[in-house]
């Protein structure tokens, strides 16, 4: 039963949800409440198991210096209500603390020093393969970064290096849009898969027959 049953309900429900490209829908809404329950329920699964996992089993184990962490833990909870809010500042303010030490820590070592380490790099390689591609990164973020100086004019050879490192900066650009494109792609083909598959390939025929039905019922009556 499982073997159509479960994709048929996944078909259904991404027939659901794309009903809303035609119109507001009874069914868009059912869909869009079923993915938030679920995913609500599922965090709160997966929080819940967090919790017993890395806190109340290693405490009761005899890992006491958990004990300030689970406090804090317990304190968020104050902002229930309007009375205990101010626990919770707190803990927050240590969470939002320590986040951005880290923050700006990873900024500065992953967004600058290993950039710059990644920048140079040997031009004679054995592997002429390895050659060109370091050729290209130290030619084009040298010509990128130059591209962005603007206290000097944009000639001669300076000009040509600018000009250079606008081309690598666009083609970084649309390299960039394409694979962000892709990534926004994948969440659709996903259901696609399942509406234009055996069951769900009949209930999408249906659906479609449905909507043109509606369309031209609407049309004759000037809705």
């Amino acid at each position: 039963m499982s073997d159509w049953f479960i994709p048929l309900l996944g078909a259904a429900l991404s027939i659901f949800a794309f009903s809303f490209l035609y119109r507001d829908n009874p069914f868009f809404k059912f869909a869009e409440h079923t993915i938030v329950g679920v995913a609500v329920g599922i965090e709160l699964y997966s929080g819940y198991q967090s919790i017993l996992k890395t806190g109340w089993t290693p405490l009761t184990g005899g890992s006491y210096i958990l004990i300030p962490a689970m406090i804090l833990g317990v304190m968020t909870l104050g902002r229930l209500s309007k009375r205990t809010i101010w626990a919770s500042n707190y803990p927050l303010c240590i969470l939002m603390g320590v986040g951005l030490g880290l923050a700006v820590r990873g900024a500065v070592i992953g967004q600058l020093l290993d950039q710059i380490r990644a920048t140079l790099l040997p031009m004679a390689t054995p592997n002429p393969i390895n050659n060109l591609n370091n050729f290209l990164i130290v030619v084009g973020t040298t010509a990128s970064t130059m591209y962005f100086i603007f206290t000097r004019s944009h000639t001669g050879i300076f000009g040509f290096l600018t000009k250079l490192g606008r081309y690598f900066i666009m083609a970084a650009m649309g390299a960039t849009f394409g694979s962000m494109s892709l990534t926004f792609l994948s969440p659709v083909i996903g259901p696609a898969f399942l509406m234009f598959r055996e069951p769900g390939i009949y209930l999408t025929a249906a659906t479609l027959i449905v909507i043109l039905v509606d369309m031209i019922y609407r049309r004759r009556k000037g809705v």
